[in-house]
């Protein structure tokens, strides 16, 4: 390949990476209906690292999403099949709130061929899970555990009753991304990159939230008419 193709490729894939890092909104027909999301644009945080917001209007009750977000845990094979395992580290438990440690093993996607060279067939995080049912707000707040030695990957996450309508859910979640190596200077770019994953990640996940919420209200629905 020339030099100048070489350039033009990079040129192609610079510009992709910045239309996806961009302030943007999601396109509403891929969610089917019932859920609005958006981007915001990138910034730094001065000690967690690079950091990308997603933002998501949920046309679903509250309970009903953290009903489904729980159903998630400890195996969720229908709709998140990328969880391999679950443990509870720790558990807390009012008449009002619920506390949640877990540590959660999901599979890295990556091909066979990577994994035996990274020897990474789990990606490992964990997970602090906060549910206030009086006041209609779930916090989360997860790290990783593989990799740390070399990158500090941490989010933040928080579904709450929406401010504009009561029957919907508001949900807002932060991804800071850190490495703690030099690799040539190319460490801004890898920061980047993990931020564009998010973003991958991020929509397919609330796709898949999305339909589990609909099964659970039908369930939910076909459990009513059987009483």
């Amino acid at each position: 390949m020339s030099e100048d193709k070489n350039k033009k490729v990079d040129m192609e894939s610079g510009s992709h990476m910045k239309a996806i890092m961009e302030d943007t909104k999601d396109d509403p027909n891929f969610y089917g209906g019932n859920i609005e999301a958006e981007t915001k644009a990138p910034y730094r945080d001065p000690i967690r690292g690079a950091a990308q917001t997603r933002i998501a209007h949920m046309k679903y009750p509250w309970d009903l999403v953290v009903r489904a977000y729980e159903q998630r845990f400890p195996k969720n094979p229908t709709f998140f099949p990328y969880i391999n395992n679950t443990e509870i580290l720790e558990k807390k438990e009012t008449e009002t709130t619920k506390y949640e440690v877990r540590r959660v093993s999901i599979d890295p996607g990556m091909p066979g061929w990577l994994k035996s060279l990274t020897r990474i067939h789990d990606f490992v995080f964990v997970e602090k899970s906060t549910i206030d049912w009086k006041n209609k707000k779930m916090t989360l707040y997860t790290e990783n555990e593989t990799l740390s030695t070399y990158a500090h990957v941490s989010e933040d996450c928080t579904y709450q009753q929406h401010p504009d309508n009561p029957n919907w859910t508001y949900k807002e979640q932060t991804a800071y991304y850190k490495l703690k190596v030099r690799l040539f200077g190319i460490e801004g770019r890898i920061e980047q990159y993990g931020g564009y994953m998010f973003i991958e990640r991020a929509r397919d996940a609330l796709l898949q939230e999305k339909k589990q919420v609909e099964a659970l209200k039908e369930s939910e629905r076909l459990q009513k008419q059987q009483k």
